[in-house]
């Protein structure tokens, strides 16, 4: 039995912004179609859904001003990239939408990559679609909409894609990591059919692996180590982190086949630090480690408000260039001390953090060389490693009376904002920490 062909509907025309409920106060033309389709609501803004201009007079050469003036054309772009990626995502062949939005709907974007400037004012979103080959229809044209379903096409429009959208993780070791697990389990929440592969890929594997990317038309990847600072020269264009931070854990498969950079270790480990109630304003950070998601975090840390950071590292030069980093580019003071035998922590630290590898799964006994000795009382003490999630440095530290705080938070929060960066849907953070406490629970 073929599944309804889905059919992207304005949220307004349905009488609810985010969800279809089958409400009789829907639309009389949208609710008519429920029995041979499936109803798609999408939010105004996933349209373009601003104040359409209405007369000539109110639409200036390649931008769009609504009638109180203001310039909404990125706004306009922004919709119409959203609901292109939404078209894409849910398989979806036809859209309704409110008949001012599809009346000029047959305009052109330059080079189709919403990049260039609107030749048509209004009704980006149904010109977007339409280039996309979504049949658009506005709420009058209900009948000719049911015509078509259950039409010639309608054997093309029950078409069931079994072809997933590709993400994954490239790095060594991989065999331990819970990111699929937890992004899978995101995926299903919302509705998408994509998936997460682990790949292991070796040092000097690289360049093979980012070729691969390309050739299986992935929508992006996640590096570990050893590949966050290497993959930069396969990048088109980063973010500002990535740019300062250096290194790159996410990367974006553009539509127009460029590769986008960005770092959200970092991100993700203040956004668990704000989630625990601990503050970073004023506070005083020792980093363990210079690697990738040290340079992240120790970066983001001293832009949320940390006044100090002290970098032990055993590399010399990468730990000087990181408290180089984060001195010229953060208000924050920096300090480099070289890792010699066991480390001491620097009197007057708040937030001890193990930005190492050391502990990681398959290696979970092991505990960074520190003299725990050094740890107080009221400190929190920091673990990025995720798998085991009780590791020997949180328990040294608990030990001595320190707060601590496990790596699933930061890996949760992180690939909540790849989830978002990849499909363009808000991320089931719930659903997604929720599967990672499950993957550890008897570890």
């Amino acid at each position: 039995m073929h599944r309804k062909p889905r059919i992207l509907v304005s949220a307004c025309l349905l009488g609810a912004r985010c969800r279809y409920d089958g409400r009789a106060n829907t639309c009389p033309a949208a609710l008519a179609l429920a029995d041979c389709a499936e109803l798609i609501p999408v939010c105004p803004e996933q349209l373009g859904g601003l104040p359409t201009p209405r007369t000539p007079a109110e639409r200036r050469a390649d931008r769009v001003v609504a009638r109180d003036g203001t310039d909404v054309t990125d706004a306009f772009l922004r919709g119409a990239e959203a609901a292109c990626a939404l078209a894409d995502r849910l398989g979806a062949r036809y859209a309704m939408l409110k008949s001012r939005s599809p009346s000029c709907g047959y305009g052109k974007i330059y080079d189709g990559s919403f990049t260039g400037r609107l030749v048509a004012g209004s009704g980006v979103a149904a010109a977007a679609l339409a280039a996309r080959g979504v049949r658009v229809f506005d709420e009058y044209d209900a009948e000719a909409l049911r015509q078509m379903i259950e039409g010639p096409e309608r054997s093309i429009a029950m078409l069931k894609n079994y072809r997933a959208e590709l993400v994954g993780v490239l790095g060594d070791p991989v065999d331990g990591n819970p990111t699929g697990a937890m992004e899978e389990a995101g995926f299903e929440a919302a509705g998408l059919n994509w998936r997460y592969m682990t790949v292991r890929v070796l040092p000097g594997e690289l360049d093979d692996a980012m070729r691969g990317v390309r050739a299986f038309h992935m929508r992006g990847v996640n590096l570990t180590m050893p590949h966050k600072i290497d993959v930069l020269k396969y990048m088109d264009e980063l973010s500002e982190a990535a740019r300062v931070i250096g290194a790159v854990n996410t990367v974006v498969c553009r539509e127009d086949g460029t590769l986008f950079g960005e770092n959200t270790d970092g991100k993700g480990f203040v956004q668990s630090l704000r989630d625990a109630e601990i503050p970073l304003a004023g506070k005083s950070v020792c980093l363990l480690g210079a690697g990738g998601a040290a340079r992240s975090i120790g970066v983001e840390c001293a832009l949320a408000g940390a006044t100090r950071v002290t970098i032990i590292n055993r590399n010399q030069a990468r730990g000087e260039a990181l408290a180089k980093v984060i001195a010229e580019h953060t208000p924050a003071e920096a300090e480099y001390r070289p890792w010699v035998g066991t480390a001491a922590i620097p009197e007057g630290t708040d937030i001890l953090i193990n930005a190492t590898c050391v502990g990681l799964h398959p290696h979970g006994d092991q505990c960074p060389d520190v003299d725990f000795s050094g740890v107080r009382p009221g400190m929190v003490a920091c673990d990025v490693v995720f798998n085991p999630v009780d590791t020997p440095f949180l328990k040294n530290a608990a030990a001595r009376g320190a707060r601590t705080l496990d790596g699933l938070g930061m890996l949760t929060n992180q690939g909540a904002i790849n989830f978002e960066l990849w499909t363009g849907v808000a991320a089931p953070r719930d659903v997604m920490y929720a599967k990672l406490k499950a993957e550890f629970a008897d570890s």
